[in-house]
């Protein structure tokens, strides 16, 4: 269903397979248009209005709405039914009991990401607008070593694209973490050793023990798409 505040819902596929496996993870996205958002659409849909949401700006308290409409829908397609998804105390959302999932949103779009627990003990998922330049030049030492740098200029990617990208993976990988450590960490935690443009596919590998699972120099695969003005990236295992 869409309407003028919710402009289009798609299915996102990262398989070739025409129906798609019981066991895939569920892939959901929504636009949305800030323009046409009112307070009343919470009760329009269904969906809980928290009190700090409610006093935001405009613009989170939209993001937040189609953030939630999008996860229901995605939780619904995989067959969990739920009467909301609540805010932890470190803001992250909280899953149903036997779901592993993870939600994002910029600007105009939101994406959910979702799976049964008994295949997948993590999933994440982000999406960002391709970073400028400029932007780029101010921030790029954050999340990205001069290693990491070396490694995206030498694939086919334009460099802003690449960038994107690795900012973008790396904030999958740690939703993905965040509930089996339960804490935050920086960007430096892992590097990207691998990206293959023509598959989608990347690898990150962390830099730092996090836990006797999550061990120094453990990979973990993820898949991306770009988008017009964006990519999507995401990591489940």
């Amino acid at each position: 269903m869409t309407d003028r505040f919710i402009t289009r819902v798609s299915e996102l596929t990262f398989h070739r397979e025409s129906a798609i496996p019981f066991h895939i993870p569920r892939l959901f996205m929504c636009d949305f248009s800030i323009q046409h958002f009112h307070p009343h659409l919470y009760h329009h849909y269904g969906i809980c209005y928290p009190d700090n949401i409610r006093r935001a700006v405009t613009i989170r308290q939209a993001e937040f709405l189609a953030g939630r409409y999008i996860a229901g829908l995605t939780l619904e397609r995989l067959g969990v039914l739920t009467t909301g998804i609540p805010i932890g105390a470190n803001r992250e959302p909280i899953w149903p009991s036997g779901v592993a999932a993870s939600l994002s949103h910029h600007r105009y779009s939101a994406v959910c990401l979702a799976a049964y627990g008994e295949q997948y003990r993590c999933a994440g998922v982000d999406i960002e607008s391709i970073i400028d330049s400029e932007r780029l030049q101010r921030i790029k030492a954050v999340f990205c070593s001069p290693e990491e740098e070396a490694l995206l200029r030498a694939s086919c990617l334009p460099y802003e694209q690449a960038m994107t990208l690795l900012f973008s993976a790396k904030e999958s990988l740690f939703k993905a973490l965040y509930p089996q450590i339960r804490r935050f960490i920086d960007f430096s935690s892992a590097t990207i050793t691998d990206i293959d443009p023509a598959s989608g596919h990347y690898t990150l590998m962390l830099a730092q023990p996090l836990s006797a699972e999550l061990f120094e120099c453990r990979k973990f695969s993820g898949r991306f798409c770009f988008l017009p003005q964006g990519v999507i990236t995401l990591c489940y295992w």
